[in-house]
């Protein structure tokens, strides 16, 4: 595997088009991802059928997704729920550990809270894409991210910044940006990964315009 050039101002951008260009249907189903997410046992699911609806937008895959495709996720529960719970488990050990080292150990929380789901970002594209476990699916995204780290680390923050903007009113807002944070990653996942097979069995790309991101 080679290092990529990693295009801020490309991704970004891209991103943003993806998001805007599908506003009526990604809004409705990041709201009813989020409801049904705060069972947490659920966020895993909800969040891979966000991301296999926003590759097939990307993808422009036929047919087009429609809001009942919310719950795809399902179809991939237990490697979806063991990669959230799996990591959010061990990042809260760690993490807890880390706070009885005095003065430093909050430093080094503050940095695994960064670099960790950084490495992870492309963990719930590969379940949702490839179906892998969550095991498999969590190495190669840490093989990938590793490969270009600083620059997918600079812009991982960024793009999770974009994401959590919306707490900022009452939380409400986050229906409006957490699906530009993952528009922006499913640009990022696709320059990374390339192209795959289509994300549903049964589904076809289209044809008229199905190359690579570049």
């Amino acid at each position: 595997m080679d290092k990529i050039a990693v295009k801020f101002g490309d991704w970004f951008q891209e991103g943003i088009e993806l998001y805007k260009n599908n506003l009526n249907l990604l809004i409705p189903a990041t709201f009813i991802a989020l409801v049904l997410s705060c069972t947490f046992i659920l966020a895993g699911p909800m969040i891979v059928s966000l991301l296999l609806m926003i590759l097939r937008l990307h993808d422009k895959t036929k047919p087009d997704p429609e809001l009942k495709d919310i719950f795809q996720g399902f179809d991939l529960f237990v490697p979806s729920l063991l990669f959230v719970l799996a990591w959010t488990v061990v990042f809260v050990i760690v993490n807890t550990i880390l706070a009885l080292i005095p003065c430093i150990g909050h430093l080094l929380s503050l940095l695994l809270d960064i670099v960790g789901p950084t490495f992870l970002m492309f963990g719930l594209f590969v379940i949702a894409e490839k179906n892998k476990d969550f095991w498999t699916a969590s190495l190669e995204s840490i093989d990938k991210v590793k490969l270009n780290f600083l620059p997918l680390l600079g812009l991982f923050i960024v793009s999770s910044i974009i994401g959590l903007i919306g707490i900022i009113a009452c939380g409400i807002g986050l229906i409006v940006t957490i699906p530009i944070h993952l528009c922006i990653l499913t640009i990022v996942y696709r320059n990374v990964f390339g192209t795959s097979v289509p994300v549903e069995i049964g589904l076809e790309p289209d044809t008229e315009d199905n190359s690579p991101a570049s």
